[in-house]
């Protein structure tokens, strides 16, 4: 069956946020499966698993996915100020995770988490913009 429906600019940033969840996913389970094994890090307690992984990133990113809808929408075009509010907040991410000390967490913990937030910061920041203009690549 074919079904012809027009493709929103909302459905296309959602689309985007889903897609890109995807991927960064997928590039953080790999990431965290060789830093353990490189690391021999086992945790005591599994904060980071497979699942908070595959919820986790899916989840940031569906939000990236809205947030680009509306600061696309409202602020004419200007994919750039999204790049730059999620960059700007996936340093903030990583500063607070370096130098917050409340919980007494272990660097290798710290490594772990640091890299999965770069990842999926840069993924959405980068990503979201460009799956959600470039209809030949995702959208058919």
């Amino acid at each position: 069956m074919n079904y012809d429906y027009v493709e929103t600019p909302l459905y296309k940033s959602v689309m985007a946020g889903l897609a890109v969840g995807i991927v960064a996913t997928c590039v953080n389970l790999l990431y965290g499966f060789i830093y353990k094994d490189v690391t021999q890090f086992s945790p005591s307690f599994a904060v980071i698993n497979v699942t908070t992984v595959i919820f986790g990133t899916i989840l940031l990113s569906m939000v990236g996915g809205l947030l680009y809808y509306f600061i696309v929408v409202y602020s004419k075009k200007q994919a750039k100020i999204f790049v730059g509010i999620f960059v700007a907040l996936m340093a903030l991410a990583v500063l607070l995770a370096l130098f917050d000390n409340t919980f007494h967490l272990s660097q290798k913990f710290i490594g772990l988490y640091i890299g999965m937030l770069i990842i999926t910061g840069f993924f959405i920041a980068f990503l979201i913009p460009w799956f959600a203009s470039h209809k030949n690549f995702f959208f058919n």
